[in-house]
Formats: structure tokens, sequence, C-alpha cells
């Protein structure tokens, strides 16, 4: 499984079974246009039936390029990723997103500009996701004895609740780029 505190891969202590489809298709629409279309479907559990934490059930990405050959290339292309469970128990959900971008380069010999049009719909999304436990400020001074942190400092903790800690996909940019190759 993948921790997100430590950013590597670690053991679990259940074996997880897991299965599913790739389907990738190309179309060469005619001399300048092509489409391209990846999806992939999974199914992640752990022998005990518990949920896979952060397996994505259905990953989608495609889109259009115009190559005009003569230096201008065109494309854009839409990512999508499915709601998935956060936790074994999913409890928690770690939200999906669609986003749609626009690429254009022009290459005159060894010089390249490229120009990206991210996030075109300025769509609310959530880069990377995590299901953690935490506890803000107002939390800790509560006088709620069900409040899910300590309800005093030094006094008996309760269990925090999980949650969705997440970065943030970054709105609508643009980025420009100058290559020289050699």
């Amino acid at each position: 499984m993948f921790s997100g505190d430590a950013g590597t891969d670690e053991a679990s202590a259940l074996p997880s079974r897991r299965y599913g489809v790739d389907f990738e298709a190309r179309w060469q629409i005619n001399d300048w246009l092509s489409a391209d279309y990846d999806l992939s479907w999974s199914h992640a559990r752990f022998s005990n039936g518990g949920f896979v934490p952060l397996a994505v059930p259905i990953f989608m990405n495609g889109g259009l390029t115009a190559d005009f050959h003569n230096g201008l290339t065109i494309s854009l292309r839409g990512r999508y990723v499915s709601d998935r469970a956060a936790n074994e128990t999913d409890t928690v959900t770690a939200r999906g997103y669609y986003l749609i971008d626009l690429y254009g380069r022009y290459r005159w010999r060894n010089l390249e500009l490229s120009l990206q049009l991210l996030n075109l719909t300025n769509t609310d999304w959530r880069e990377a996701q995590f299901s953690d436990n935490s506890c803000v400020r107002s939390e800790m001074q509560s006088r709620n004895p069900a409040a899910p942190c300590y309800v005093k400092p030094g006094k008996a903790p309760v269990t925090p609740a999980d949650s969705i800690h997440f970065t943030p996909g970054n709105p609508i940019g643009v980025v420009a780029g100058v290559t020289w190759f050699f």
C-alpha cells in the first residue's frame, strides 16, 4: 500500500486480490487528426473484504491531436479519476475529478515553443488525498466530551475521526516553454 506520510510503499498485514481490465484505442482519423482513449477498470480488496485504500476503480484519459505537418501541433486532452475508498472500511471517500487541458507547440528547426492551458473548465479538484486523523485548535479547546481530540491538554484523549487530507489541484493556468534542441 502507498504511505502518504513516508512517500513510499509499505507491506500490508493482509494479502490483497486485484484484477481489472485495461483498454486502449488509437484512431488516425485523417492525415492530420488523431484520437486516443485509455480506460482502466480495477477491483482491489483485502482478503478480509476490506477496501485497498486509494485504489482507483476507474481511470480514463483521452483526446484529439491535430498535427498540421508544418511544425504546429495542438491537442485537447481529458483525464478522469473516479471516487475511491480512502480507508479500508470505505467510510472516507477520496473525491474523483475530470480535467480538460489544451496543449500547443510549434517547432521550427531546433527551436520549439509550447503553450499549455491547464484545467480549462477551472474544476475544483484534489491532486493528492489521504485518510488521516487530525485535530484543529477549536476541537482541542472544546469542553464537549465527544470532541474528536483531546478535550483539554493533559486529559484523556478521544480517538480523532478519520477525514480527508488533501493537496488542492491547480485552478485554470497557463504554462509556456521554449526548448532548444542540439
